[in-house]
């Protein structure tokens, strides 16, 4: 771990992931003799998701972001953390499903920006903007001005005390479709 962790640098989740990555490494070679994972190139969805859901620390979200750009999974997958961090932006509507907000995203974000989003989004949601409202830090946050939050509910907002179900969630601009 100490090796994988000095690898990483030391950013402040060097030593969580070090930890991932060895346990990552151990299950593999555990299971299949290697380290690699070439092999789920040539297995379907279904059997792919299940392999990937024994590894400790793998969510839904990874996984289906490992399905996106090795199998062209039509979405781009969203944890509860990174679903908020959406809603609050206004990027996308509050209504409808978490799959259903994953596809729109899908066909909004380049391909090959997905991975970049996928980790901005949590990376975010891990610093400034958490799905506890009470624990959003907007006087930190560098893109509080493009936020729809921020605006009608960060300080000085304009809507700081009315109704929450009342506000608009989508960026003016955006298509009405994922209104």
């Amino acid at each position: 771990v100490r090796e994988i962790q000095q690898e990483l640098g030391s950013n402040s989740g060097s030593l969580q992931l070090a930890v991932f990555i060895k346990d990552l490494l151990e299950f593999v070679h555990r299971e299949r003799q290697t380290v690699s994972l070439e092999f789920l190139v040539e297995q379907n969805l279904s059997e792919i998701r299940r392999y990937l859901k024994q590894v400790k620390g793998l969510d839904r979200s990874t996984v289906d972001l490992i399905l996106r750009i090795r199998k062209e999974y039509p979405v781009l997958p969203l944890s509860s953390a990174a679903e908020a961090v959406v809603q609050r932006l206004g990027l996308l509507r509050r209504v409808g499903t978490r799959g259903q907000k994953e596809k729109v995203l899908h066909e909004l974000v380049d391909p090959e920006q997905a991975l970049v989003f996928h980790h901005f989004l949590l990376n975010h949601s891990q610093e400034y903007c958490p799905p506890d409202e009470e624990d959003i830090d907007c006087p930190k946050c560098s893109i509080r001005r493009l936020c729809a939050f921020y605006a009608e509910d960060g300080p000085g907002g304009r809507k700081k005390n009315a109704s929450k179900n009342s506000r608009s969630t989508v960026r003016e601009g955006w298509p009405s479709s994922h209104r």
